[in-house]
């Protein structure tokens, strides 16, 4: 009974170790924005987070320095994007130090449906409040 015990705590013990090894929680960031607080995930370039303003979340593929994705807010409509679950595009350029970024977004039910050309009057920008991204 107690050799069978220690076998299974061992191997337990064992497949914990394995997968802390391989648990990847990717990188977490913090930022203030002009959309207050955003709370931001990373994944390899697969990049996901939620802003405290009205509800908002947002995904993207970082591109390099440069964040292409989709938003929506509670309040607004949702459109386009991946299943039409989005409220419009959004196109972030984050600084060579990585602590800051400036873009921009766009509203689909106003037409603006792609990253590319989204109005300059429609800016959202930050600074790093804590922890990092990898740019690669």
């Amino acid at each position: 009974m107690r050799k069978t015990s220690l076998f299974f705590t061992i191997v337990t013990l064992c497949f914990l170790s394995v997968m802390t090894v391989f648990a990847d929680d990717g990188y977490k960031s913090e930022w203030d924005s002009n959309f207050n607080r955003m709370h931001v995930s990373q994944d390899e370039n697969s990049i996901t987070g939620a802003y405290d303003y009205s509800g908002g979340k947002f995904i993207g593929t970082l591109k390099g320095r440069v964040l292409e994705g989709w938003w929506s807010e509670t309040d607004d409509r949702l459109m386009c994007g991946p299943g039409n679950n989005w409220s419009g595009p959004m196109a972030l350029r984050f600084s060579d130090d990585g602590k800051s970024f400036s873009g921009n977004y766009g509203k689909c039910e106003r037409g603006e449906n792609k990253h590319e050309g989204l109005p300059s009057d429609r800016k959202w920008d930050g600074k790093l409040v804590k922890g990092k991204m990898e740019f690669k």
